[in-house]
């Protein structure tokens, strides 16, 4: 609850200032406790076969199970991205960062260069807000903008992703 609290409290704050016209908690004032404290219905997101539900999680928290969007319908992928899938029968392993900003994209790019390498692997990396370092890529490294992770993951290998924020 701390640690939800810790993440949620400026939200929390700004509605009840905002919209509710009261005070604001501060620090130390239980602000954690306010879910279970008012039996506030809330829904854990994941799959109960990831984390069930604790036990000591009151009767208005439930674990939910994930959302989705609706799924792609028709995707025509770019030619990059068929040839490098086709041209090697090893699926390769997707690496993805979301919105996630990458500060040091040279340090970022080398690390999965070589881990690829080490590996002996082929990666697709996708990063929608920050680009791979400039430098050349080898073969088995394949940057990409967005695509329709149904469409996408099926052809991977193994996944590595940011997880939503």
């Amino acid at each position: 609850d701390e640690l939800q609290w810790t993440g949620m409290a400026a939200s929390i704050n700004r509605f009840r200032a905002e919209v509710l016209g009261i005070d604001r908690l501060r620090f130390g004032s239980r602000g954690a406790d306010l879910l279970n404290g008012f039996h506030v219905p809330f829904a854990k997101m994941w799959s109960s076969a990831l984390a069930p539900k604790a036990a000591d999680w009151g009767p208005n928290v439930d674990v939910v199970g994930g959302f989705f969007l609706e799924q792609a319908t028709s995707y025509d992928p770019p030619p990059e991205l068929v040839q490098f899938l086709e041209e090697d029968e090893r699926a390769p392993i997707f690496v993805g960062f979301g919105s996630m900003v990458i500060e040091d994209t040279d340090s970022l790019t080398r690390m999965i260069v070589d881990a690829a390498a080490a590996a002996d692997v082929r990666v697709l990396v996708q990063s929608n807000w920050s680009a791979l370092s400039s430098g050349a890529l080898p073969k088995t490294i394949f940057p990409m903008g967005p695509c329709p992770h149904d469409w996408l993951l099926p052809r991977m290998a193994a996944v590595v992703h940011h997880g939503g924020a």
